[in-house]
């Protein structure tokens, strides 16, 4: 995330706003999936200290969906700011600028 919060920083003290906005889609939603992970990582911590103490059945299925909500997550949604990631930070053309 720093590297590329950099990498637009450097976009923008360059005067670069077509490589702005390029990527403008591509960082929103690699900032909206880290968001939704660390969000269910909390509950997810907060779930596993309260999972020793559940009264009942139903509070430890809550307490254990609350976990494997976050772990489904990171395995099937968390995994693809990988590739958003490379994409922002390994092209560096100006699309408007490509001769076609």
């Amino acid at each position: 995330a720093q590297q590329i919060m950099g990498t637009i920083t450097g976009y923008a003290k360059n005067n670069q706003m077509n490589l702005i906005l390029q990527n403008c889609t591509d960082f929103l939603q690699f900032a909206s999936q880290l968001v939704i992970a660390w969000r269910l990582c909390e509950s997810a911590v907060l779930a596993d200290k309260k999972i020793g103490s559940a009264t009942s059945a139903d509070d430890k299925k809550f307490y254990e969906s609350k976990m494997t909500d976050f772990r489904v997550y990171c395995a099937n949604y968390l995994i693809h700011n990988l590739s958003t990631a490379k994409t922002i930070l390994d092209f560096d053309q100006d699309v408007l600028a490509l001769e076609i």
